[in-house]
């Protein structure tokens, strides 16, 4: 069975203010962004360990991150979905932020 893509409303919120930066100055380039983001999502549910294991927080396993230019994509595998938990700037230090 295939796992399901959720995105969570925290990583809805991340995408869109990062998107809605990048348009300020290029809305062509947040739209290229933007697809990266969403290809790079969509391959998630059938290899779902593509990604690393998040090494800066004690985390289980089944917390993983793949990157998207200088953002890092945050999710959770579980049997039955894949579940994008947050997107941050790789200058940001997962500790300072609110718990996943």
């Amino acid at each position: 069975m295939a796992r399901r893509l959720i995105w969570s409303p925290r990583a809805r919120r991340n995408l869109r203010d990062i998107l809605d930066h990048i348009a300020k100055d290029s809305p062509r380039t947040a739209s290229t962004v933007a697809r990266r983001f969403f290809t790079r999502a969509a391959s998630l549910p059938d290899q779902p360990g593509q990604g690393r294991r998040v090494p800066d927080v004690d985390m289980p396993s089944e917390v993983r991150e793949v990157f998207v230019h200088r953002w890092r994509v945050i999710y959770m595998v579980s049997e039955a979905e894949v579940r994008i938990v947050a997107i941050v700037h790789t200058a940001r230090l997962l500790r300072n932020l609110p718990p996943l």
